[in-house]
């Protein structure tokens, strides 16, 4: 299994209690994420570990749906979510994890994004994962839309 990791982050001026209810929700995500097309709920009930639904994703000009579940919840410090299929290998899979961590000016948010593949070469893999789903721009303005959207609330 080869694994690609990226990783940005953003300091925010809101509590991680304030922070949370912009990452907690799927459906909350496409405020700041304009990647995220749809999120249609699988599971019922409010997110948690285990939560479930289809997330429709664009990346790269292309859209893609993914089944996606909260696997960790550690209200309000970690949340990760697992991502599978949405044109990634078939037993390839990514992971979106979001540590908050308290300090002076508010909470520093560090987002770190994990694609596993596997059956590739290893650089054509690393390649084509980090194209497909990344293209030429990094997630950190997506990251910098969620501070505006935190603080002017």
């Amino acid at each position: 299994m080869h694994r690609i990791v990226l990783k940005d982050k953003v300091q925010i001026n809101r509590t991680p209690a304030e922070l949370w209810r912009f990452l907690q929700s799927p459906a909350r995500m496409k405020d700041w994420n304009p990647k995220i097309k749809a999120v249609v709920r699988v599971s019922s009930g409010e997110p948690s570990e285990g939560y479930r639904c289809r997330i429709r994703r664009e990346m790269s000009g292309k859209q893609g749906n993914f089944l996606a579940e909260i696997m960790e919840y550690q209200e309000p410090s970690r949340l990760l979510i697992h991502f599978t299929g949405g044109g990634l290998p078939r037993k390839g899979y990514m992971q979106e994890i979001y540590e908050l961590t308290p300090n002076a000016q508010g909470t520093l948010l560090v987002q770190r994004t994990e694609i596993y593949t596997s059956g590739r070469h290893i650089f054509s893999g690393y390649l084509a994962a980090f194209i497909h789903f990344f293209g030429k721009l990094s997630k950190k303005r997506y990251l910098v839309t969620l501070k505006k959207l935190a603080e002017n609330t």
